[in-house]
């Protein structure tokens, strides 16, 4: 389950980037389609309900 999640957080931490700087930002957004977008945010999702889930280890 780790390998996954792995990949959909590498790709959400190009969003996260894309925030911080703005002429990254229009780049990403050029060369996105909507499906691929879709996609992360299934993805993305997905890998917030992992997260949410190892709550129940933690001490």
């Amino acid at each position: 389950m780790q390998r996954k999640i792995h990949t959909p957080i590498l790709r959400l931490l190009a969003f996260y980037i894309s925030a911080r700087y703005p002429d990254y930002k229009e780049k990403l957004t050029s060369i996105l389609s909507r499906e691929e977008a879709q996609e992360i945010i299934i993805e993305a999702k997905e890998a917030f309900k992992w997260i949410q889930s190892l709550k129940k280890y933690s001490i």
